[in-house]
């Protein structure tokens, strides 16, 4: 996907109205306070720089009043984010088509078929892994065979989630046009008419082009694609808005304040820069009544927020495992409520999100659901869930090497963090694992696991940061989209010059030794699947066509108990499944 921010930094709102609908919160909290322009394009252009874009273009101007120093600073401070991009510093507050030639000659030479048009300077990325955005490119790319004019929305989520629903607000307000083609888990889809050219879309190459060159628009202004709109309309648009929102809009839904469309900021906020961001160091207090000054508050279970009541509001009604990708990395200490119900927590923070999604409800109906926000009980305290006690450990900010055993099962590791579905004590499994495999001094307890689905979201753990991710009988339990994620996952999080030690049956041997393929369907040797709850079995060749694929530098096969980085000794295969070549035992190395 390329990226292409395309923006013009002034202090001078389009709409002053606008801003001034979010005064009473900017001014009447210390955390939302207003920071300049160029602090939030800056917050906007870091959280960029968390995806692996294929091409960056950047081309940037700045209104008059400001000096040469902030403008030198701001360009050295794009240029580190994105030191391979292609920077164009000379962008005035209006175009015209011309000046789009040359950004349409860079993205005209790349076979990818994305463009994030980022023409704003405002609407950072708030999601928390990467996984919304390449489900909807998957989706875009089934229905570009179809739709030559095919984008994603990636911002105003409440406003575009239910664009294609009849009876929606925003439907019968602004798109009376709009179709749905598909509802499904990933994403909403709809077909516009006569198109949409709001500036907030991830948009395909062709749409891309027939916005900026297939009309001879001469000297005509062009502020961004929605200046288009005045000169011609773009007929049968495919538009696809993921379930989960990817950017939200810095100053929320200000805009709508007033309107037969208001979406309240007591129940969808606008954003704020984290106090602590720019300097790497956020400090987060998690599930505390009390409003703690210089640290960014998080309560889901608060019921108002701190512009509405400074001493026991909350920043946000979210939980640590959704904090946005570019948080993560910056944040230097967590500290958590002991006494926090996370059963009610979970409950509170899943009325935001319903709220995100359908946030249009009268007046006095909202006032009757903040009140009937389900009370505390003296019930005893739910357990912290698994994946916000693995964030909770400050994985993104670590500095020394991590290492990761997955799919422990109760061989949970000391000095390792351990992961698996469930835990199970080791104390029932000591007959199995005898002292050769599991002695005493490795022997970890359930403080050194977490019962994490590995391939349901985004470890949170910083880019580059493990020395080892080590498996044994595990990969064979996924699926091949599983598998890939897996791959994928820990490539990410290991260092360079890391090892994925792998160590899983080798499909070949197995067959080779238990089936007799003359017998046809009879002669599959089947147990090899139904026995074990295997999904998707690999060869030596396949596992290395998917880690080369993937990325991973090289692919090395060997022994049991050999490995360039070191492991505990290998447990599996057991005997009784299948001898010790029945199993391949591989060294991937980022």
């Amino acid at each position: 996907m390329i990226l292409f921010f395309d923006t013009y930094i002034t202090d001078v709102p389009l709409n002053r109205n606008f801003v001034a609908a979010n005064d009473r919160i900017r001014c009447g909290s210390n955390s939302y306070k207003m920071p300049t322009k160029i602090d939030i394009a800056k917050y906007t252009l870091s959280s960029y720089a968390e995806i692996p874009w294929s091409t960056v273009i950047i081309r940037y101007g700045f209104a008059l009043g400001y000096n040469d120093q902030i403008v030198k600073e701001f360009g050295a401070y794009v240029k580190k984010l994105f030191p391979k991009s292609k920077i164009f510093p000379m962008r005035g507050p209006t175009l015209t088509q011309k000046d789009f030639s040359p950004i349409l000659e860079i993205i005209n030479k790349h076979d990818d078929q994305w463009i994030f048009y980022a023409p704003n300077n405002d609407h950072p990325i708030i999601a928390n892994s990467y996984q919304s955005i390449y489900e909807s490119l998957s989706k875009g790319n089934e229905y570009l065979k179809k739709y030559n004019f095919t984008s994603i929305v990636y911002s105003h989520y409440s406003e575009f989630i239910r664009a294609g629903i009849s009876g929606n607000r925003f439907h019968d307000r602004f798109a009376l046009d709009a179709t749905s083609i598909e509802d499904c888990h990933e994403c909403s889809v709809f077909l516009r008419k006569n198109g949409d050219n709001s500036s907030v879309q991830i948009v395909s190459k062709q749409l891309f082009n027939y916005w900026f060159s297939s009309h001879e628009l001469g000297n005509k202004p062009i502020m961004r694609a929605e200046s288009l709109r005045e000169y011609f309309l773009t007929h049968k648009q495919l538009m696809i808005v993921p379930k989960k929102e990817i950017c939200a809009h810095f100053d929320g839904y200000s805009h709508t304040i007033g309107s037969t469309s208001e979406i309240l900021p007591s129940l969808v906020p606008p954003l704020f820069i984290p106090h602590g961001y720019f300097e790497g160091k956020i400090k987060i207090a998690f599930g505390y009544d009390n409003y703690r000054k210089g640290w960014v508050n998080i309560n889901p279970e608060a019921k108002y927020y701190v512009f509405d009541d400074p001493v026991c509001g909350t920043d946000l009604k979210i939980l640590l495992s959704d904090l946005p990708m570019c948080w993560r990395r910056k944040v230097i200490a967590i500290d958590i409520n002991k006494k926090i119900d996370w059963s009610h927590a979970q409950s509170e923070r899943n009325k935001y999100y319903k709220a995100l999604y359908d946030p249009w409800t009268k007046l006095s109906l909202v006032r009757k659901i903040l009140a009937m926000k389900t009370p505390r009980t003296n019930k005893p305290i739910s357990t912290i869930p698994e994946i916000e006690r693995l964030s909770a450990l400050g994985l993104m900010t670590r500095k020394y090497p991590l290492k990761l055993h997955l799919g422990c099962g109760p061989r949970v590791i000391k000095g390792w963090i351990n992961i698996d579905l469930g835990y199970e004590p080791y104390e029932n499994y000591l007959k199995y694992y005898t002292n050769v495999f599991y002695p005493p001094n490795i022997r970890g307890n359930k403080n050194d696991f977490y019962g994490v689905n590995i391939v349901g979201s985004p470890l949170p753990i910083a880019n580059n940061s493990a020395s080892i991710v080590f498996h044994e009988d595990f990969i064979e339990h996924l699926d091949q989209k599983e598998q890939y994620i897996l791959l994928a996952e820990t490539l990410r999080i290991l260092e360079p010059g890391g090892i994925h030690r792998i160590n899983t049956p080798e499909i070949t041997s197995t067959m080779n030794i238990h089936s007799c393929f003359k017998l046809g369907m009879a002669g599959v040797y089947q147990p090899e699947w139904d026995k074990h709850v295997h999904k998707n079995i690999l060869s030596i060749s396949t596992l290395t066509e998917m880690a080369k694929i993937v990325g991973y530098r090289k692919i090395v096969v060997q022994n049991r108990d050999i490995s360039y980085a070191k492991i505990p000794k290998e447990y599996r295969p057991d005997p009784k499944d299948r001898p010790e070549n029945g199993n391949m035992y591989i060294d991937l190395v980022k």
